[in-house]
């Protein structure tokens, strides 16, 4: 509707003045809402999105087991299966991706306060990535002074780093939006 105002005033030959989009606020001063929002959001993206990267190993084995076509009960299951798998992935990486969430919503937070403005895409990247790194190193070296020494092999390393750049710009694109 607000076109069609637009488009009378225009054809009766007035001009209606519109409003400006108000320009962003500045966010130098990070209210305790918007740091529980940020780092909240993080959390959310990092506990969450790296569950999904189970996904296509379940899909390959089902489409690599042949009695899914030979029995009705099995591939009855196959969603459960498929749920089963995700729900253990989330359950292996909980902690970890909490921790990342959290180191990256404080590094986000930071960012936003010195810079006045969300960091753009590329450096939302980045600093999932640190905020993964960093949660490598915290875990391994909890887990160590735990006793339980896991070997973090380079695929592992890796795949954390990749999920911390992809959680990081989505956490820094949802943060943009607002």
């Amino acid at each position: 509707m607000r076109f069609a105002g637009i488009a009378r005033s225009v054809a009766a030959g007035t001009k209606k003045r519109v409003a400006p989009h108000p320009a962003p606020a500045t966010v130098r001063s990070l209210g305790p809402g918007t740091i529980a929002d940020v780092v909240g959001n993080c959390l959310l993206v990092f506990a969450f999105v790296p569950a999904l990267a189970a996904i296509p190993g379940w899909l390959r084995a089902e489409a690599a087991d042949p009695s899914l076509l030979r029995d009705p009960v099995v591939l009855a299951f196959t969603l459960v299966r498929g749920v089963r798998a995700v729900l253990g992935a989330l359950y292996e990486g909980i902690v970890p991706g909490v921790l990342g969430g959290l180191i990256d919503g404080v590094l986000l937070c930071a960012w936003m306060r010195s810079r006045g403005r969300a960091p753009a895409l590329p450096a939302g990247a980045i600093l999932g990535a640190v905020a993964a790194s960093l949660m490598v190193v915290i875990v391994a070296a909890a887990q160590a002074l735990a006793g339980q020494p896991r070997v973090w092999g380079a695929a592992a390393v890796a795949f954390e780093i990749g999920s911390g750049l992809v959680c990081g710009t989505l956490a820094t694109a949802s943060l943009a939006r607002r």
